[in-house]
């Protein structure tokens, strides 16, 4: 799904987990309380289902059901990937094949996190690229993905994604089309 920043700042549901990036660089992962319409110094909100860390706990929620989302055959232990951020509000991203919501939780709760979102599941969904500039842009995958190509987001493509950059000094503006 792409989302427009409209979709992404007005169409947020209360009590999901919800990234948040805000305009002076800082991201964050929080049940959104914000209600249909976000302030101005937030840049964009990526929702899930409810958190599944939350105050370095995992989330009494948890279960094996379909409320963790459809899995391809009915599968419980599937590629799942989820983000959370620590006490200091570093970001932590996980991807791994073969987990429950249950067991994702406890990878990011190992890691760190002390609130974190499921985010994408099933083997065809989990991507994570790097890029580097080269005369041109030289994609290489970090989640090992063999149904989408290194170049899925270098071209036209039906899903959201997240991009994230280095940091450069001076302003930092978000271009929105």
């Amino acid at each position: 799904m792409s989302w427009t920043r409209r979709q992404a700042i007005t169409g947020c549901g209360i009590g999901l987990a919800t990234l948040v990036a805000y305009r002076n660089g800082r991201v964050d992962v929080q049940t959104w309380h914000g209600g249909a319409k976000a302030g101005p110094a937030i840049v964009f909100a990526r929702q899930s289902l409810p958190l599944i860390v939350d105050h370095g706990r995992l989330s009494p929620r948890l279960n094996y059901s379909t409320e963790w989302g459809y899995t391809l055959g009915n599968a419980v232990r599937v590629w799942r990937t989820g983000v959370g951020v620590d006490r200091r509000g570093n970001l932590i991203y996980a991807a791994a094949n073969d987990q429950t919501v249950i067991t994702l939780a406890r990878v990011l709760l190992r890691a760190g996190a002390v609130r974190a979102m499921q985010f994408d599941i099933n083997p065809e969904w989990p991507t994570l690229i790097t890029y580097h500039h080269q005369g041109g842009l030289i994609p290489a995958k970090v989640v090992p993905n063999v149904m989408q190509p290194a170049t899925r987001y270098l071209v036209p493509d039906d899903r959201d994604f997240i991009a994230v950059y280095r940091r450069l000094r001076g302003p930092i503006t978000v271009p929105f089309r």
